[in-house]
């Protein structure tokens, strides 16, 4: 498996182009004294192994959830054959458009305009965080991002073994980086939010990540916190304006948070220091004709399940709403994929897998994760 990648130092990061604005200076202080108190509140009790196996799973979609049956009885197989309870959490960006009973039950109170590389997604995304943090129904024990481009291409047992067998501390899985990957980086992200940001506190990740119940919590709380607003004097919450001129700002909102509160940083020999977080992608994608964008991927194969699963990826994207529609071909495709690479099936009954491997892929160098 590719070894732990150990990103470049942010020596090369550019200058920000313009000091800050009052305005923008309360907001700064704001998320730096949110990011210090949730810190304190939120990690205080110290690291440990997985207290519940439930999972919840946080859906950015427009107006639909094409792959539907698939999410569904990956969910009742993961209950079934691992006790893993999974809950979905959905926002959409036209909600009145939403036709499923099941996707429209799932959906979150907050509403935001999600436009394509706008800062409204990391907003959206923050708040399925909050939602399944909050719920008192329901223990999450990690919450996943994922579009509706996603399949999941992890079985119940290999599931299992990647998030709730390890008695070591739980981990979020976020494949970050610390130093512009190319030019649009550096004019279109870092440029934006290093005026805003203390620039050994501006990383970047794939959106589509993995979180601890402690990381949800501790992003909730960080990006909460009240400021008074120009003009009226009213409180709100407005850190995210920070982000606001960031094109794809999701890519650096979250890891950038995670910095500001100690959980991602580099020391003074260069190396990366994130005890609590596994620098690896949860979602594969295949970026081998490069340009912005991955490739969208007309089905999903044994072939695409086996090399997914080699990263250790529990889910891959993207696929058109036609690419899988019949959950039993998917379960066809799993344990095809499974005696392809040599590792047991994961059909019901089978009674183990191979484990993922905890060595992360190297971090992404492409600038959009969409």
């Amino acid at each position: 498996q590719p070894a732990e990648q150990t990103p470049p130092s942010p020596r090369s990061a550019p200058e920000p182009a313009e000091r800050l604005s009052a305005e923008q200076a309360s907001w700064r202080r704001a998320l730096e004294r949110g990011a210090s108190v949730a810190a304190r509140n939120v990690l205080g009790d110290g690291d440990t192994a997985a207290k519940s196996r439930d999972l919840a799973v946080c859906l950015l979609v427009v107006d639909g959830l094409p792959h539907e049956r698939i999410w569904r009885h990956w969910a009742q197989r993961c209950e079934a054959e691992a006790g893993i309870r999974i809950k979905f959490y959905a926002h959409a960006h036209k909600p009145e458009k939403v036709e499923s009973p099941w996707l429209r039950e799932a959906l979150i109170d907050e509403h935001f305009e999600t436009k394509w590389g706008s800062v409204e997604l990391a907003r959206a995304a923050a708040a399925l965080f909050r939602a399944a943090v909050r719920d008192r129904s329901f223990d999450a024990e990690f919450a996943a991002l994922a579009s509706e481009t996603c399949l999941p291409v992890a079985a119940p047992l290999e599931l299992e073994a990647a998030l709730f067998l390890s008695t070591s501390p739980v981990k979020s899985w976020v494949a970050a980086f610390d130093e512009p990957d190319n030019g649009y980086a550096v004019d279109a992200q870092w440029r934006k939010v290093h005026k805003a940001l203390p620039a050994a506190c501006v990383w970047k990740a794939p959106q589509w990540l993995l979180l601890t119940r402690a990381h949800a919590r501790l992003l909730s709380k960080a990006v909460d916190v009240e400021v008074k607003r120009a003009g009226d004097g009213r409180k709100g919450r407005e850190t995210w304006r920070l982000f606001a001129n960031v094109t794809a700002a999701d890519e650096l909102f979250f890891p950038s948070v995670l910095a500001l509160c100690a959980e991602l940083r580099r020391t003074g020999d260069d190396r990366v220091e994130a005890p609590r977080i596994h620098r690896r992608r949860l979602t594969w994608c295949d970026w081998s004709a490069g340009g912005r964008s991955p490739a969208t991927l007309p089905h999903l194969t044994p072939a695409l399940v086996a090399r997914a699963r080699a990263e250790g990826c529990l889910f891959a994207r993207k696929f058109p709403p036609d690419a899988l529609q019949d959950p039993a071909h998917w379960d066809r495709l799993l344990a095809a994929a499974a005696a392809e690479s040599g590792r047991q099936t994961a059909a019901p009954g089978d009674a183990a897998v191979a484990a993922p491997s905890s060595s992360p892929p190297a971090a992404p160098t492409t600038t959009d994760e969409r």
